[in-house]
């Protein structure tokens, strides 16, 4: 994906976690009960929920803090999606290890749809920012997104869109440092990269 220039205006940066799945050494939780797996395979991040009504979400720490900018890049390959309310599965940022607030960048290809919003945990108050079409790639089963923050704004991209997918977005929700994924209930993925 190749952001236009005035995305793409780089301040010095730092990979600091760039992982494609080969082993477990950021040490992602790995679960394997009925209603949840997580594995890493060597090809990705494999993600089961087999619950009716719970969404799931895998974190890993990171070193940056509100004030940061960043580049949140993931790639998703969709295995498997049973019937449900929702079919979405996205990113997660800026929370901390036991989160009441979350902000989520999710897709849901079954409804062709993404949304970017905050949620509040264990409470029925989402504060939805938009809403908007998936330009699929040529394969319909791969999705890739992507969070640009520079300064106090984000940007949102899907796939290989050249410009966000929406308005940017002042997002002021920031009680972590921790990132990750986020699934809904009856979806299986293939976590493919994960870097910031």
């Amino acid at each position: 994906m190749n952001l236009d220039k005035q995305y793409g205006a780089n301040r010095q940066s730092v990979l600091l976690v760039d992982e494609h799945f080969t082993d477990n050494r950021n040490n992602w939780e790995v679960i394997d009960e009925p209603d949840e797996k997580s594995v890493v395979t060597g090809e990705g991040l494999y993600l089961e929920n087999n619950t009716k009504h719970i969404w799931n979400y895998y974190k890993i720490p990171t070193s940056l803090c509100a004030t940061d900018s960043f580049l949140f890049d993931v790639t998703f390959q969709v295995l498997k999606k049973k019937k449900a309310v929702d079919n979405r599965f996205g990113l997660l940022w800026g929370f901390s290890n036991e989160p009441k607030i979350l902000n989520s960048f999710t897709a849901d290809p079954s409804a062709n749809r993404f949304c970017v919003e905050t949620i509040i945990r264990r409470k029925a108050i989402y504060d939805q920012i938009d809403k908007g079409n998936i330009q699929p790639l040529s394969n319909p089963d791969v999705y890739r997104m992507l969070i640009l923050k520079m300064d106090k704004r984000h940007y949102f991209f899907v796939n290989n869109i050249r410009g966000p997918v929406c308005r940017q977005h002042p997002i002021q929700h920031w009680h972590g440092s921790n990132f990750g994924i986020y699934i809904e209930p009856m979806v299986v993925l293939l976590v493919k990269h994960f870097s910031i």
